[in-house]
């Protein structure tokens, strides 16, 4: 179905939900004669709910004052849907650092199949623990304008804690009675939470309300459980929590799903977020303000925390032993209560210890062979610890403990001695163990963390304990890894990293890290990553050691000695890291890493401070005017590798500042084109593109406002963005290092005097960045390497830069614009500033509206296809033509090429070279091989005869060689000429 289709559609169906409602509210109202009961009424397309407030809401309103309204709009309204789109960007980026817990795993909403016109959900999980819950995904669901995208988030990490708690309070009826209901449940809840000073985020969510919580730290998963169900209580029914449980009953439970606030995937009406201050619901802009502004505050600390569950009234065990199962009997389904038969301190690693307890266990049956009353005490104590652990932990059924006990009765030869007391010490143990439940002590841990006996399929065991090959080999490891194995370290070390920089990439020998507050990766030193991978270690270690301590105190033993963090150790840890986080170096940034979904050309792809613009649909008027509508934004994300980002945000709305319009109309005085090519080049060097393969050269006289347009271009594109070497630098050893990740390369004055050999290594480079081809890069202290580099050249000079290339590949790829005015002695020095200080031109609004106004260079740069000289600029170009291949004017001016068979022979075409060169004042003297082949490379239909083609020469009676396709314009003086009689002799 459409898009549009599925929006009409879901709009007509909530107009025909309103006119029931209204309709039922009446009939209500006139049958019961409600008085302060919930009203309904449709003005205008808004949907309003005026409800009474209950006492306990949580807010201070006069006794007898008009009810509460809950102004709730109906679907798809012009102004929500404009407020989320635009703010989507930035909660994906909140909800992405605050809230996610699990990114292998996500709930979406998709049309039922089975039902028509109804949303069911889907649980995606990813495999090999690929995350599949980013900043792309957040923005697709807040951002969704037709429903499709919406997702819930799981409450519950990996290693059972959790970031964020919610209760879910549903109106399904949808009546008044209903939502009368829903409102008392929530603020009922409200009210309870704004007395134990717990701050939480109330949301109307299109069927009911959602109540968020969110901790500063994440916490362990009962601790949250006892704070749901402590503010619920018993008196508050029909409320849904997240997480729903206190532990995890398997390594690969996911639990329950709250769907973010957003557009309702069925309802098609956004979420509002209650204001308390103004006794009503907000929307729009308002709704997203609140959002934002409730993510970017710290959370509930911890010592909050501790002081509501001191309030909270203890909860007791649940123990009615009615509820019990006999073994065999089919397991009533648990209540919440039962959940907290347990510690609440239990993981997923606990139970692998548990696991390996029971197996213990198990065999210490199997290998008792004292007398029948030493071996049914040991059963009967074995069966009552089986009880008590398998149950609460949900490790296997009733049924399956007493075959495992049985395997390990008949391996010892009581079920084949007596069989019939054997079963019922069996049963007996089971059901007293399971009414008392038990908990696992620190020194158990610790036995049973170094057991590693035992196995799936022994005797014992049967098929094995539930859960125990579901983990696979890798868990395996994980799980009997050693304190200092680098791989467990490593692991460690980068949940630290990760935690602070949210995006860790080794490429090319470098580590580099992502923040979404600078959406581009940024070259961390490994000095700075050792430190924090040694610091982490120290933790895991101090830790480590703090439980040892206290298990040798209860032992009455000596504590250990402390882990050290060894040269070794931490090199290997590094290793490990290394090759968790590597990039392929062929993976040239920008490039997309990960699994992303919206995989646009990373070339058209402009990382700003906040957002990602997609410039590949860019329209741009024949003006310049930009069609923004055009452009699409996404949220940043560490899938985007790039080494470049601007840095500031993206405003559609800002424009140019006037006197930037004045400052160009002063440097290029009535000259359109030289300002459409400048404008053309300010767009193509805001996108990391390097495919014109062009070199800007700004050349002028001093103060004719040069500098001025390249300041502008450094804060535009980003002082961290751009490296200006000195062209003398490129020549050396390392000089390439500092232009890895520069998008521009910057020669601020261009001077060319020096070392032949140097300067001329120094062209051969330029030439090879602006060609797009592979440089060597040799960097210090490191291995060398192969790579693109992505910067686009700029050369600013006073004059015209003396180049040597007889190929005229430099001359081909310079684009020069000629500065003609010079502002000496009048100079405006707040058009820049310098350091900190700002001028009119380079503060962030006055850069904003410079942006756009180059986001319109790149249309007009697409519409003319290619980089243009503008008329004043040709004699520049003529001259950069001349200095570069001094040869050429000896071409037109003393060489007659319109004749392809014409032939002179090369002592003359020598001795008119010479003459050339003296008039020129040229020092450097050729070979006449040499002029030959340079003569070749500058005309290639100037070609050298073969042997065949000589002619006898009547002065020296000798067969010369000749030069084919040129004659002679000049002829040599007499001097010269005697000078090509030398020659024809020497030959």
């Amino acid at each position: 179905m459409a898009p549009n289709r599925a929006l009409e559609l879901s709009r007509e169906r909530e107009s025909e939900a309103e006119e029931t409602i209204v309709s039922t509210a009446t009939n209500t109202a006139a049958n019961e004669g409600f008085v302060e009961t919930t009203t309904t009424r449709v003005l205008d397309g808004l949907c309003t709910r005026n409800i009474p407030r209950p006492a306990n809401a949580g807010l201070e309103v006069d006794p007898g004052t008009a009810p509460v309204a809950l102004s709730i709009s109906g679907p798809g309204h012009a102004h929500d849907e404009q407020a989320w789109t635009q703010g989507a960007c930035r909660l994906a980026v909140l909800v992405d650092r605050t809230m996610v817990a699990r990114r292998d795993a996500v709930v979406g909403y998709r049309p039922d199949q089975t039902r028509p016109s109804a949303i069911g959900k889907i649980t995606r999980r990813s495999r090999c623990s690929e995350p599949i819950v980013g900043q792309l995904e957040l923005r697709r669901h807040f951002g969704d304008i037709n429903g499709l995208n919406a997702i819930a988030l799981f409450p519950v990490a990996e290693d059972g804690t959790c970031r964020w708690v919610g209760w879910d309070i549903d109106a399904h009826a949808g009546d008044d009675e209903a939502w009368r209901m829903a409102w008392d449940r929530a603020s009922t809840l409200l009210g309870r939470l704004v007395e134990l000073g717990i701050e939480a985020l109330l949301e109307y969510s299109g069927g009911g309300f959602h109540l968020w919580s969110r901790f500063q730290e994440p916490i362990p998963q009962g601790q949250a459980f006892r704070l749901l169900r402590g503010v619920r209580s018993d008196r508050v029914d029909g409320v849904e929590l997240f997480p729903g449980r206190a532990n995890r009953p398997r390594s690969d439970w996911l639990g329950t799903a709250l769907r973010l606030p957003g557009r309702h995937p069925e309802r098609g009406c956004w979420s509002r977020i209650w204001a308390p201050e103004l006794r009503r619901f907000t929307d729009g802009v308002e709704t997203i303000d609140r959002m934002i502004s409730w993510l970017e505050r710290p959370g509930i600390a911890l010592d909050a925390i501790e002081r509501a569950l001191e309030t909270l009234p203890a909860m007791e065990w649940y123990r009615e032993s009615e509820t019990r199962p006999r073994p065999g009997e089919e397991r009533p389904s648990r209540t919440v209560d039962a959940d907290l038969a347990l510690n609440t301190s239990v993981g997923p690693l606990d139970r692998t210890r548990l696991r390996h307890r029971l197996r213990r266990s198990a065999r210490e049956v199997a290998s008792t062979r004292a007398g029948h009353g030493e071996r049914r005490q040991v059963l009967n104590r074995v069966a009552f610890e089986f009880g008590g652990y398998i149950h609460h932990c949900d490790l296997m059924t009733f049924e399956q403990a007493s075959r495992r006990l049985w395997a390990a009765a008949r391996v010892n030869g009581m079920a084949r001695e007596e069989p019939d007391r054997t079963r019922r010490t069996i049963e007996e143990g089971l059901r007293d163990g399971a009414n008392r439940p038990l908990s696992l002590a620190d020194d158990d841990r610790a036995t049973i963390a170094d057991d590693e006996g035992g196995s799936a399929t022994d005797p014992i065991d049967g098929e094995g304990l539930a859960g125990t090959s579901s983990d696979g080999l890798a868990g395996h490891r994980r799980r009997h890894e050693a304190p200092d194995d680098p791989d467990r370290l490593a692991r460690i070390s980068l949940v630290a990293i990760r935690a602070a920089e949210m995006g860790l990439v080794r490429w090319n020998q470098q580590f580099y890290t992502w923040h979404p507050d600078r959406p581009a990766y940024v070259l961390r030193p490994e000095e700075e990553i050792r430190a924090t991978v040694r610091k982490s270690i120290l933790n895991d270690f101090d830790r480590l050691q703090r439980d040892a301590i206290r298990k040798s105190r209860r032992r009455g033993l000596s504590p250990p000695m402390v882990r050290k963090v060894t040269p070794q150790l931490l090199n290997s840890a590094l290793d490990a890291i290394r090759s968790e986080v590597l990039l392929p170096g062929d993976r040239d940034p920008p490039t997309w890493i990960g699994d992303c979904q919206l995989r646009s050309d990373p070339h058209l792809v402009l990382p700003m401070r906040g957002t990602l613009l997609d410039l590949s649909g860019l329209r741009v008027d024949d003006d310049g005017t930009v069609d923004h509508a055009s452009i699409r934004t996404m949220a940043p994300t560490s899938d985007f590798f790039s080494l470049y980002n601007v840095p500031y945000d993206y405003d559609p709305e800002a424009m140019p500042p006037g006197r930037w319009f004045s400052f160009l109309d002063e440097i290029f005085p009535g000259d359109e084109q030289s300002l459409r090519e400048l404008r053309k080049w300010f767009g193509y060097l805001m996108l990391p593109d390097t495919s014109r393969q062009a070199i800007l050269m700004l050349v002028g006289a001093s103060r004719s406002g040069k500098g001025t347009i390249a300041r502008v271009l450094r804060k535009l594109i980003g002082e961290q963005n751009v490296a200006s070497p000195a062209m003398s630098e490129l020549a050396g050893d390392h000089g390439l290092q500092d232009l890895i990740g520069k998008s521009i390369i910057l020669f601020s004055d261009a001077r060319l005097a020096g070392d032949g050999a140097k300067l001329a290594l120094a062209q051969e480079r330029l030439l090879k960045i602006s060609g797009e081809d592979p440089v060597r890069i040799n960097p210090k202290f490191g291995i060398p390497y192969t790579t693109t580099l992505p910067g686009r050249i700029i050369i600013l000079s006073n004059e015209v830069p003396s180049f040597r290339d007889n190929s005229q590949a430099f001359v081909n790829r310079a684009r020069p614009l000629k500065f003609g005015v010079t502002f000496a002695g009048r100079e405006d020095r707040t058009l820049t500033g310098e350091g900190k200080n700002v001028g009119q031109l380079d503060n962030p609004r006055a850069l904003a509206g410079i942006a756009n106004w180059a986001l319109g260079g790149i249309g007009l740069l697409r519409a003319d296809g290619r980089f243009q000289v503008p008329e004043t600029a040709r004699p520049l170009l003529d001259s950069l033509l001349e200095a570069s291949v001094p040869l050429r004017s000896f071409v037109d001016d003393w060489l007659d090429r319109s004749a392809p068979e014409h032939k002179v022979p090369t002592p003359l075409l020598y001795a008119a070279y010479l003459q050339w060169r003296d008039e020129s004042g040229i020092s450097t003297r050729l070979t006449i091989n040499n002029l030959v082949r340079q003569l070749g490379s500058i005309c290639p239909t100037i070609v050298g005869c073969g042997d065949r083609e000589k002619v006898l020469d009547p002065v020296v009676q000798k067969r010369l060689r000749q030069v084919k396709g040129i004659r002679l314009a000049q002829h040599p003086r007499g001097q010269f000429l005697e000078e090509a009689s030398y020659v024809r002799r020497a030959l």
